[in-house]
């Protein structure tokens, strides 16, 4: 299980797998209450297709460039990808609370 220092994080070793960039002009926010922000990407996020096993997929993190983690959650159902595969988040499904 992943830690707040970003431990804990295996990342998919299988070909054909890449970290996906989402640069701060690709959000959409909202503000709310008390200068709470929302932010989410204002597209799905895409990883792959895979050009092997990637095994399974429990966990998604967002870090930034330096390898900091920011942010991570559970998905709902873990993902089993093998060749062929991709992992897609829709980019509703990915809000970030900033307060």
């Amino acid at each position: 299980m992943p830690t707040e220092t970003g431990t804990g994080f295996t990342e998919p070793a299988g070909a054909g797998y890449a970290r996906q960039d989402i640069t701060q002009a690709s959000f959409t926010t909202s503000t709310g209450g008390s200068a709470i922000q929302l932010v989410t990407p204002a597209s799905d996020v895409v990883f792959g297709p895979a050009s092997g096993n990637w095994g399974t997929i429990r966990y998604v993190g967002l870090f930034d460039t330096t390898g900091a983690l920011l942010a991570w959650d559970q998905i709902a159902a873990d993902q089993v990808v093998n060749t062929g595969g991709t992992v897609r988040i829709a980019g509703a499904n990915l809000s970030i609370t900033l307060d």
